[in-house]
């Protein structure tokens, strides 16, 4: 496996350097950097997954049409999630993408 390209957003809604500051496009759950991404790189939103620990990457997975895996940390509510797949960790959500 390797990556062709990353995508990060250098704002924060709570930022104290003007310029970063705010709320910005590029922050999840907003979908921006997916829609990015697949016109950089020709991509498939809807054979796409994205992995995340937060119920906002399934947020934004979901607005971008992307199927969604969220991996279990102490900051998630398995119960409550509308991720497609919930991981018990990095590894084992690379295993659900290579059987699906």
């Amino acid at each position: 496996m390797r990556f062709d390209a990353a995508f990060y957003s250098y704002g924060h809604p709570d930022g104290i350097v003007p310029h970063f500051s705010g709320l910005s496009l590029d922050r999840k759950a907003g979908p921006y950097n997916l829609f990015i991404a697949a016109a950089q790189l020709d991509l498939d939103l809807a054979r796409s997954w994205m992995i995340g620990d937060r119920e906002s990457d399934v947020a934004c997975a979901r607005a971008a049409g992307v199927r969604a895996i969220l991996v279990k940390n102490a900051h998630t509510d398995v119960r409550n999630t509308s991720a497609v797949i919930v991981a018990k960790d990095l590894s084992d959500a690379v295993q659900h993408i290579g059987v699906a």
